[in-house]
């Protein structure tokens, strides 16, 4: 009874330290917070999911952790991407053992990227990005050989570089026009051979 009791106090103790801690910080959390800016309207895809949590673990000064959780994500959306427009024949389930089981470059840049711009799937600039997200992170990841700067810089950095790849293949409105109230499908919009798979 007493070493529950103990350990219920210990817990309330630490929680009151960490509102404390992020009572005192509160201007600069709002200040991050206001430095990324919104995703426009985006698909409800994990990696849009992955990418607020993000912006939060930012926001709060989890510089690491967003890194980190940055270089996740771009991992989520190379293999979401390669879900939905490999074009790969097979069942849905065997498409997605594949990606899963994929070198992360090699699905960007043989699978995703082509030179051919009538067979590509994302545009050189979003493959740069790629690229560039997952090995800062692999910076941080691998700390024996790394290259880390200044963890906060990189954390800026990162998520910036995160939310314009994101708006620039998650935004719903690449695909549809918004006419009185309703959202309607472009003629010219790139349809996935499988479909997208949403959050519930």
């Amino acid at each position: 009874m007493n070493k529950i009791q103990v350990f219920l106090n210990l817990e309330k103790l630490q929680g009151d330290i960490l509102i404390e801690r992020f009572k005192n910080d509160i201007e600069n959390i709002t200040k991050r917070d206001n430095e990324i800016e919104k995703l426009n309207i985006s698909y409800a895809v994990k990696s849009v999911i992955l990418f607020h949590e993000a912006k939060t673990l930012y926001s709060l000064g989890m510089f690491d952790m967003t890194i980190i959780v940055c270089r996740t994500i771009v991992e989520y959306l190379a293999q979401e991407l390669f879900i939905e427009y490999a074009q790969i024949d097979g069942e849905y389930e065997a498409i997605i053992k594949l990606a899963e089981n994929l070198d992360f470059r090699k699905i960007v840049n043989e699978f995703l990227y082509n030179k051919d711009e009538t067979k590509t799937i994302i545009s050189k600039d979003n493959k740069e990005k790629f690229n560039n997200i997952y090995t800062m992170g692999n910076d941080w990841v691998h700390p024996k050989t790394s290259k880390q700067t200044n963890v906060e810089d990189t954390a800026k950095n990162i998520i910036l570089l995160l939310r314009d790849l994101l708006d620039s293949l998650r935004n719903v409105f690449n695909d549809y026009y918004a006419n009185d109230g309703k959202l309607i499908p472009k003629l010219n919009r790139k349809l996935p051979r499988r479909p997208m798979k949403l959050t519930e």
